[in-house]
């Protein structure tokens, strides 16, 4: 993700943030901490923005732990429900993939 927005870790502190920041216009920012058995992540964005945001951040990490099932719930500031991504079928995970390829142009992203 940090391609394509700003973002940062430190190992030592097992904390960061990413901004989405996207054109140099700020829109949230996302701050990530370890906790015991958990990534825990606390989201400041504009209203319009958050349920967006939820589901970028929260599908790169439900892709990442497809193979373990992994499953991100958000819970909004007012203790309701947030958006859940996960957990990913391989084929998901495989169809993301030929759908990336595909959007740069590289021949073998076709279904087979």
């Amino acid at each position: 993700m940090g391609r394509k927005v700003r973002a940062s870790w430190d190992e030592g502190a097992s904390s960061g943030w990413v901004e989405f920041d996207r054109e140099g216009v700020s829109v949230g920012r996302v701050e990530l901490s370890c906790e015991e058995g958990a990534l825990v992540m606390r989201m400041e964005a504009a209203g319009e923005h958050v349920g967006r945001l939820e589901q970028v951040c929260g599908i790169h990490l439900a892709r990442f732990g497809a193979r373990e099932g992994l499953v991100v719930r958000w819970e909004r500031e007012d203790g309701s429900e947030g958006t859940c991504q996960g957990p990913l079928t391989p084929e998901e995970v495989a169809e993301h993939m030929r759908a990336k390829r595909a959007a740069a142009g590289d021949p073998s992203s076709s279904s087979r």
